[in-house]
């Protein structure tokens, strides 16, 4: 899976966070053009408080929205092409990893191999480091950070400290529900037409220069390589549902970056 974002390192707001005992406050995917500097990509987004009570927003890569776009609530990725897991190499999927290593009671390991739903990180208080990503294709061995060199870095998981479960609170509570009743990957047929057809949006405004006319849009789905790779009544919808003024100004769509004044239709 390419990796569209890969030249660049993750970007935080509110400092770079590193050795400190934090609480996830949420947990979502979410689209993510860093910074305005690369095409969207898939992205973890992770809300954590530290023990000040500031906010610190992390964004960790999770791969190319031709085969997985976040759903409505953030809460799943959906897989919108023929690929069912994220890339192992992405800094998002090392982070869910380092969670269920450093569970050592299992508890939670559990609750997110039983799950798609990402939200039950939310409420864990954990202890979080930085550390040296490994070497991929793609980026580079350091990269110019104002002006000075640095080893690309990740953000990971060294301690379960608390369960949110533990301390009784709404996040918990909400945790243990949305495992028990989520739905699988794909979500319904309506959910995953949704992130078919933002694929499909995505892939054709990003071969545009990320903008485009709503009347043009029609033109482009059939000549596009990611709605070729699909069967083709797939396709069909995928036409009908594109220009429709509900989807493009719907909660899917702009909660990803999209923005549509009536005319153009535009990432960002």
């Amino acid at each position: 899976m390419a990796n569209q974002g890969a030249m660049f390192d993750e970007f935080v707001q509110g400092g770079l966070l590193d050795d400190a005992d934090v609480t996830i406050k949420s947990a979502r995917f979410v689209t993510w053009d860093y910074r305005g500097k690369a095409v969207p990509v898939l992205a973890l987004n992770v809300k954590l408080e530290d023990g000040d009570g500031a906010e610190h927003d992390e964004y960790l890569s999770s791969g190319d929205l031709k085969a997985f776009v976040p759903s409505n609530d953030g809460k799943e990725a959906l897989a919108v092409g023929s690929q069912t897991k994220l890339n192992s190499n992405t800094n998002a999927v090392a982070f869910i990893l380092s969670v269920i290593n450093a569970d050592t009671k299992g508890e939670l390991a559990a609750k997110i191999r039983a799950t798609s739903d990402i939200s039950v990180l939310d409420g864990t208080k954990v202890h979080v480091i930085r550390k040296n990503q490994p070497k991929r294709s793609g980026i580079p061995v350091v990269v110019q950070e104002g002006g000075n060199q640095r080893v690309p870095q990740r953000l990971e998981v060294e301690k379960i400290l608390s369960y949110a479960w533990e301390a009784g609170s709404s996040n918990g509570s909400s945790a243990k529900a949305s495992t028990a009743n989520a739905p699988a990957a794909t979500g319904g047929v309506d959910d995953e037409l949704e992130g078919q057809t933002l694929g499909a949006l995505m892939s054709i405004l990003g071969a545009n220069g990320g903008s485009m006319k709503k009347a043009m849009l029609a033109g482009k789905v059939f000549g596009d390589e990611f709605v070729k790779g699909l069967p083709a009544p797939i396709r069909n919808k995928i036409l009908g549902r594109i220009v429709k003024d509900e989807f493009l100004k719907g909660e899917l769509a702009s909660g990803s970056g999209i923005s549509f004044d009536g005319t153009t239709v535009s990432i960002g």
